[in-house]
């Protein structure tokens, strides 16, 4: 599974048209100019990925704003998943975009599960008001009592795992943003446990692989995930453009 991810983060990234600069791999890809929950535009990735330093990012950006941010950019800090001084970062970068609404800095871990054929024996909350539904219309898992949404666990978006890997391992495949959120009365009950468990046994059924994208602060996000068998393949920093468009 680690090579079919690598393959999809390539062309995430649009490694393929990619231009050297100073050591690190410029990539301008229209991926940044897509909605991820139909709200976050993630304008600029930096990662070191396969011992190659990476910047992918909007062609929104001129190539002296890509010199600056690069110049700015502590590529070994990322490589650990802890960059220091971060607001001081976001707010240098957010003085280059004063005609932005809202530009959020952060490091930020993807995470795939350690053994994709894994049964795991999840105990059902000892909740007997909560029903639990899934909407295929918005691969969705919801918690509920009688009108009350409590919480649910979706896929936002789908991505195919790699144009180059037809007849080989993952073809067919697509991998998928797992997003959690639980009422927080209903916290530390297993809610969110359970309704990620109900939701990866849907993404098995539907061929999507679930990738945990998480931020590096995200203790209580990242405890979970582990807890059901995610690890971290890959940190990055992550520019998001905020809109409402």
């Amino acid at each position: 599974m680690r090579t079919v991810f690598e393959n999809f983060y390539r062309e995430y990234l649009g490694m393929e048209h990619g231009k050297l600069r100073d050591g690190i791999l410029i990539c301008k890809s229209g991926n940044r100019d897509l909605p991820l929950n139909k709200k976050f535009y993630y304008k600029l990735i930096a990662a070191v990925f396969q011992n190659r330093k990476i910047v992918s990012c909007s062609g929104d950006f001129s190539d002296e704003q890509i010199a600056k941010i690069c110049d700015m950019l502590p590529f070994d800090e990322i490589r650990e998943g802890n960059p220091k001084n971060m607001a001081a970062l976001g707010q240098r970068i957010q003085n280059m975009f004063p005609e932005t609404e809202k530009i959020l800095p952060a490091c930020m871990y993807r995470m795939l599960q350690r053994d994709q054929t894994e049964v795991r024996s999840v105990k059902k909350p000892d909740l007997p008001e909560v029903q639990y539904i899934y909407l295929p219309k918005y691969r969705k898992y919801v918690a509920a009592a009688g009108e009350d949404l409590l919480g649910y666990c979706k896929i936002s978006d789908v991505f195919p795992a790699g144009a180059d890997l037809s007849g080989g391992e993952g073809a067919g495949m697509f991998f998928g943003n797992l997003v959690i959120w639980v009422d927080e009365s209903y916290r530390r009950k297993g809610l969110a446990y359970y309704l990620l468990d109900l939701m990866i046994r849907q993404c098995r059924e539907e061929k999507i692989e679930p990738l945990y994208f998480v931020k590096a602060e995200n203790e209580a996000s990242i405890k979970l995930a582990q807890k059901s068998g995610f690890q971290i393949v890959q940190t990055e920093f992550v520019i998001t453009e905020v809109t409402d468009r």
